[in-house]
């Protein structure tokens, strides 16, 4: 059974460079989408939830807003399971509860503001800053932090500018969870893999709990991590979506 991954925002097929061979080797052969930040018009969930499904894979994993784009392929093409990694089970509205702003026009240009902070005059400056963000490293995640970066004038920016950051979020804002988990299909297994260590513990059981109700069927993971849970757990990751899916598809 083949399994298609979204990336989280400003990640590429890159992201899942560590546990996509893990996937692999106990018989889950993954592809991560690159979401073409640049090269593409319509960032749409409908469009991009589209692109996932067109993929005809048998399993469907999203990380972060990712999550979000794997519900809404779910919900245009059911797949034999759905793994959703920090993400999927909160919308726009529940981030007032990780301290965003309530406002979501006002939210979006805070975003922006500080994505126009974001850039590093070497690829030192850059990586550094990276390393400070995850607890693990290695020459992997080092490549994976590379890719998709863009070098504009000497400095290293995010693989998309201010405007498409934009259109991204917008888009990303019309997502509600409480319509679209409900409505998945019971033939799909699904899994949260939930971040579980730090200051906003109470506000994610809050969300967990919530996904729980939407999706009775579920099961929940928790793992010691930040939100990127990808890079936060790295390759035990991919075995623990492996196990899960040989326990729930009995294959």
């Amino acid at each position: 059974m083949t399994i298609a991954l979204w990336p989280g925002l400003g990640g590429d097929a890159a992201a899942f460079c560590e546990i996509g061979p893990v996937l692999a080797a106990r018989g889950y052969p993954a592809t991560a989408v690159d979401p073409r930040y640049g090269r593409r018009d319509d960032w749409s969930l409908a469009a991009l939830g589209s692109e996932l499904a067109g993929t005809g894979a048998d399993i469907y994993a999203g990380h972060s807003w990712g999550g979000a784009v794997a519900v809404e392929a779910a919900s245009i093409r059911p797949p034999r399971a759905l793994v959703l990694l920090d993400g999927g089970h909160i919308g726009q509205p529940d981030f007032v509860a990780f301290g965003g702003n309530p406002d979501p026009e006002l939210a979006v240009q805070e975003v922006r503001a500080q994505h126009d902070d974001f850039r590093w005059p070497t690829w030192e400056a850059y990586l550094a800053f990276v390393r400070e963000q995850t607890p693990r490293w290695s020459d992997e995640l080092e490549q994976a932090a590379r890719s998709g970066m863009r070098v504009v004038d000497g400095e290293i920016l995010p693989p998309f500018d201010g405007a498409e950051l934009e259109r991204i979020l917008r888009a990303y804002h019309a997502y509600d969870p409480n319509l679209l988990l409900p409505a998945l299909p019971h033939s799909t297994a699904v899994l949260l893999v939930v971040a579980h260590g730090d200051e906003f513990d109470s506000e994610r059981e809050r969300f967990v709990e919530r996904f729980r109700q939407l999706v009775p069927a579920a099961d929940v993971e928790q793992v010691d991590s930040g939100h990127d849970v990808v890079w936060g757990v790295g390759p035990p990751l991919g075995d623990l979506i492996a196990d899960w899916l040989s326990r729930r598809l009995g294959e």
